[in-house]
């Protein structure tokens, strides 16, 4: 069977639309047309490479001539400004259709992105080319939550930042509009989905005291990766946001550029920045600096990205490191030199993917490690040295230690994984949290002490920690996601719950 790129269309079954008599017999060739069957002028149709123009709502193209052609081809237009169309990515264990003539009837809808294909055999006429009116029809709305960041209030709290994701799945071949043309298909579902940025701050005894949205409907969507801890008690987040360009030969792309949001006591923004580099840039951390600014890492292009910025979000220099992937986790050190980490993406993983590079208070580089696996997480040692968290090629978790010099001491490589946070244990040695929503605690050498889990399943995805604070106590604070949740639980010394807290609506 054909096997089709599900981002970019949604091909159904053909519904059983009845049709009227053929009305002519077919040409020598095989010669197909588009039935443009919304309440939209397609333009700039192209099937199968061959131009057929402008298709106004409602109406027919013109006939393209083939010399070979299956049900369903590649169908390319704007819609509203936006190209949007239907990209088979082959034809294995399809029969190519034999001469005459053929109809592609596409359903389009500039708001969720969806194109649907349906196929008639030679001059059919779908029943009813001005059925009663109809309306989009919403089928279901999901709300999900992911917990991403986090950093230690003023107050002893936890300040959480995430995300709120909405997908609503709607029938995209009902026309909103009186009058509507469209054909109904009850089986063409889409999914749109809009994303919100959100902060929310936790107590000490796990009460919820604060959930916001940091972004106006409308807005282009934003997520955060990181959190640090503001002066007066707030917090600034980092992450990314897609916003609408035009490019250089006029038309319409996208851009990615870095973004931060200073949030007060009170939760509400203070100020938001965009730190744009390049057409692709993101901020994964941040962290405050010792001099009273922060420091941000990310990716560039295809560069590891450190910026060091001032107390209001403004950049004061920027550092890009070559390593085909993003810097994952910042930290700096008591000289006011950083420690970066990250892994290289794709294929490059199976070599040496994992990377520390330590630079002097001005980011340039002073040495670089690497080692197979990733690297998510780091933190100075009290020798000058580094340990650095994250998962092997199997996805188990491996802990390194580093001397100063960035010579790997010990690697502990199998540790429960994968692993995403890492902190240092009240009286000594380590503690690592990532996937299952799991907590481990080692000695200073990487030994597991023991391990917990957390979290219950059920949701879009399995429960993962992102981030561990540890308490004076001995115990820890996780935050991440579980069940389509915010999850934050506070635990003691031994691993036992003290309490935990979901965060968005049931």
């Amino acid at each position: 069977m054909k096997r089709l790129l599900s981002a970019l269309v949604l091909l159904l079954p053909l519904a059983a639309a009845a049709c009227d008599t053929i009305l002519a017999a077919g040409p020598d060739g095989v010669e197909i047309r588009v039935y443009n069957n919304s309440d939209h002028t397609f333009r700039e149709v192209v099937v199968n490479g061959v131009p057929l123009g402008d298709v106004p709502a409602g109406e027919y193209s013109r006939y393209g001539s083939f010399r070979e052609a299956y049900q369903y081809g590649a169908v390319r237009m704007v819609v509203e400004g936006r190209p949007m169309g239907v990209t088979p990515i082959d034809y294995v264990g399809e029969t190519p259709l034999p001469r005459g003539r053929y109809t592609y009837l596409l359903s389009a809808d500039p708001q969720s992105g969806v194109t649907t294909l349906h196929f008639f055999e030679g001059d059919r006429l779908p029943r009813g080319s001005a059925p009663p009116a109809g309306a989009k029809r919403v089928v279901k709305v999901e709300r999900r939550y992911e917990g991403l960041a986090a950093a230690r209030g003023a107050d002893g709290g936890v300040l959480v930042g995430g995300g709120s994701l909405t997908l609503t799945h709607v029938n995209p071949t009902v026309s909103e509009r009186p009058g509507s043309r469209v054909v109904y298909l009850p089986d063409a579902v889409a999914i749109t989905s809009a994303r919100r940025p959100l902060a929310a701050r936790v107590a000490e005894d796990g009460r919820l005291l604060r959930l916001a949205e940091l972004a106006e409907p409308g807005t282009p969507e934003r997520s955060p990766r990181g959190a640090a801890p503001a002066p007066g008690g707030g917090s600034l987040l980092a992450g990314s946001v897609e916003r609408p360009v035009t490019l250089p030969d006029g038309r319409q792309g996208w851009d990615m550029d870095a973004w931060l949001a200073r949030t007060g006591a009170d939760g509400a923004v203070a100020w938001s920045r965009f730190v744009d580099a390049t057409r692709y840039d993101y901020a994964t951390a941040v962290i405050p600096t010792a001099d009273g600014g922060w420091a941000m890492a990310g990716q560039s292009d295809r560069d590891a990205w450190l910026v060091k910025l001032d107390a209001e979000g403004q950049p004061q220099w920027t550092r890009g490191f070559r390593r085909d992937g993003a810097a994952e986790t910042v930290a700096q050190l008591p000289d006011g030199g950083f420690l970066l980490a990250g892994d290289r993406f794709g294929a490059q993983k199976l070599g040496e993917g994992g990377w520390v590079t330590r630079t002097d208070a001005a980011g340039a580089e002073r040495w670089t490690t690497r080692f197979a696996g990733s690297a998510e997480a780091v933190l100075p040692t009290p020798e000058g040295g580094a340990v650095v968290a994250g998962t092997t090629l199997s996805r188990a978790g491996q802990l390194l230690l580093l001397d100063p010099a960035g010579t790997i001491v010990r690697q502990q490589t199998t540790l429960p994984g994968p692993v995403h946070a890492l902190a240092a244990a009240p009286g000594g040695g380590w503690l690592l949290a990532g996937g299952g929503f799991r907590l481990t605690r080692t000695d200073g050498t990487g030994t597991v002490l023991w391990t917990r889990t957390y979290g219950r399943a059920g949701g879009s995805s399995a429960p993962e920690a992102r981030v561990v604070l540890p308490e004076p106590d001995g115990g820890a604070t996780l935050v991440g996601t579980a069940a389509d949740r915010i999850l934050v639980v506070r635990v003691n010394a031994e691993g036992g719950i003290v309490w935990t807290r979901e965060v968005g609506e049931a």
